[in-house]
């Protein structure tokens, strides 16, 4: 990291949101000392000035700072600081200092898009649903630094576009659930030369029939069973799985259904992925039926069903953040205090996964940072000497 620009140099270049007369305390100085407290374990910003006040003198050496900021100056920079800049200048930095290894697929890396509501920052007794963020991740790394506020669950729709045209998705196989299974999302897609792999359920009905129509044609003619397929047995919690992913190669039955230009003509491979269930201790078996749709003409079945099992991985990002970092209790409401906050809970996850540090939680990797301050700003962040310039007055 000696060659690098150290976090403060990155959050340096977010602008400042406010009147320069009368500001004591420099923006980029206010968001390192937030992203210090919540690698270390705060959640909110009483928190985080209780944590500024302990590490006074630390801060006063490595900021110029004079004083401990108040808890209201905090909680504006979590309400005022344009998220979109935020995270693109975060992501720029571990993109500099933490590059990650990806896996792939075909060559190609896997992009998963996903929905993740936050609870507690609904206004329950006025009726509002819990919001959600909108996730990406990228397979074999963390959920990515920015998450994009969608209100809630019904406006996922018309968020993806939006996030997509964040992403650097060419030549990535993007995945999302049955949500995006629409034209938009898929011409989108394509449009910035990525690919899909999308879920296909009863919301997109002439699809979903046309293929159903399609596997029972090969059934009883007997082609089902001779075509590419994969199959997969996993044995934990107490049950036995057998997932079965057949690939429908001969896409040409769809010209029956849609008309030459529908984007569902781009589809280049279809598949039935069966889940067989047989709980160890009952005895019980259940089964179930579901239908993926690609543009890719090259992928073959393993690479097919490894994508898709491989998206269930941004829910475990999801559960990391809501179990080991109690996100799902975190009560920002206010302008862009949610995914603000929730970008400084992601660079915690990014930081403890990346394999230059000892394999541990993420509520262990806090703990870590908490006993050596020094080790957190220099080694984590790149801050050695003390930055050039008085602050604010």
């Amino acid at each position: 990291m000696a060659d690098s620009r150290s976090l403060i140099e990155c959050l340096a270049e977010v602008e400042d949101y406010r009147d320069p007369r009368g500001v004591r305390y420099r923006l980029k100085d206010l968001i390192f000392m937030m992203i210090c407290a919540v690698v270390c374990g705060c959640r909110d910003a009483v928190e985080i000035v209780t944590y500024i006040g302990f590490h006074l003198k630390e801060f006063r050496e490595l900021l110029g700072i004079r004083s401990v900021p108040s808890h209201d100056t905090i909680s504006r920079v979590y309400i005022h600081t344009d998220w979109v800049q935020l995270t693109a200048k975060l992501s720029q930095w571990l993109r500099e200092n933490y590059p990650q290894q990806y896996n792939l697929y075909c060559g190609r890396k896997a992009v998963h898009i996903d929905g993740k509501a936050i609870r507690s920052s609904a206004a329950k007794a006025d009726g509002e649903k819990p919001p959600y963020l909108l996730n990406s991740m990228t397979d074999g790394g963390p959920l990515d630094i920015g998450g994009m506020p969608v209100g809630d669950k019904d406006n996922e729709i018309t968020a993806i576009p939006k996030l997509l045209d964040m992403l650097d998705i060419a030549g990535a196989i993007v995945t999302i659930d049955a949500i995006g299974t629409q034209r938009a999302i898929m011409e989108k897609i394509l449009s910035k030369d990525g690919h899909y792999l999308l879920h296909v359920k009863e919301k997109q009905k002439a699809l979903l029939e046309s293929i159903k129509a399609e596997e029972k044609r090969l059934s009883l003619e007997g082609k089902l069973d001779s075509l590419p397929k994969c199959r997969l047995t996993r044995n934990e919690h107490g049950r036995c799985e057998i997932i079965t992913l057949t690939v429908i190669e001969n896409t040409g039955f769809l010209m029956d259904d849609f008309k030459p230009d529908d984007t569902f003509m781009t589809i280049g491979r279809a598949a039935v992925m069966r889940k067989d269930v047989i709980m160890k201790k009952t005895g019980e078996k259940s089964s179930s039926v579901s239908y993926l749709i690609t543009d890719l003409c090259d992928i073959d079945p393993e690479n097919f069903l490894g994508i898709k099992l491989s998206h269930w991985n941004v829910e475990m990002g999801h559960w990391r953040l809501d179990v080991q970092l109690d996100e799902d209790h975190q009560r920002q409401r206010l302008g862009n205090s949610r995914p603000n906050s929730s970008a400084f809970r992601r660079l915690l996850l990014w930081l403890a996964k990346d394999p230059k540090h000892p394999k541990m939680t993420a509520r262990g990797f806090q703990i870590r940072c908490q006993s050596d301050f020094r080790w957190m700003v220099s080694e984590l962040f790149g801050v050695r000497d003390k930055d050039d310039g008085q602050g604010k007055t």
